[in-house]
Formats: structure tokens, C-alpha cells, sequence
């Protein structure tokens, strides 16, 4: 009996340490499993997040172009207005300039 009672228990034991074994495989596979559910999740909320940004930034630059679109607009006013402005003032300052000259010799006859 002695025999057969240490058999058993020596199964019984050996059963036991490979449940064992076994419920520690499957706690590290679904810590596992778990970590990379978490992984993909966080994944998932950057590509998502920087997908956002990307489109974010494509609209700032595309309203920065239409800024600047508009300030070269106005650059070129500017410049029309000054070239308008600027030819009758020389024109202004050649006659000054021409009566001063006739008024310089005047004075030396």
C-alpha cells in the first residue's frame, strides 16, 4: 500500500506541477495578450492623433499661402500708387528746378 499510496501521491504531485506550470504559461500569454491589446490601442490613438495634426498643418499653410497671396497684392498697389505719385512730382521738380535756372540767369544779367 505504502508503494502504491507514494505512487499516487508522486502523480498526484507531478499533476499539480504541471497544472501549475500551465496556469503560469497562460497568466504570462494573457499578460501578454494583454500588453499588445494596449499597445495597438495607444497605436491607434497616434496615428489618429497625428493624422489630425497633418491635416491641421495642410490648412495653416494653405491660409498662410492665401496670406501672403494677399500681400503681394497690396505690395503692388503700393508700388502702382508710389510710381503715380512719383511722376508728377518730377515732373513738379523739373519745372522748380527750370525756374530756378531761368531765375539764376536773370540775375546775372
Amino acid at each position: 500500500m505504502k508503494i502504491r499510496s507514494r505512487a499516487r501521491s508522486s502523480k498526484t504531485r507531478l499533476f499539480r506541477q504541471v497544472v501549475h506550470h500551465q496556469q503560469l504559461i497562460y497568466t504570462k500569454n494573457t499578460a501578454c495578450m494583454e500588453l499588445q491589446i494596449v499597445l495597438i490601442f495607444i497605436l491607434a490613438i497616434l496615428t489618429v492623433t497625428l493624422v489630425g495634426v497633418g491635416i491641421y498643418i495642410i490648412l495653416v499653410l494653405k491660409e498662410l499661402r492665401e496670406t501672403i497671396q494677399k500681400a503681394n497684392l497690396i505690395i503692388d498697389d503700393v508700388e502702382t500708387l508710389t510710381n503715380v505719385v512719383s511722376n508728377p512730382l518730377s515732373i513738379v521738380s523739373g519745372l522748380v528746378k527750370g525756374y530756378q535756372a531761368i531765375k539764376n540767369l536773370q540775375k546775372e544779367d
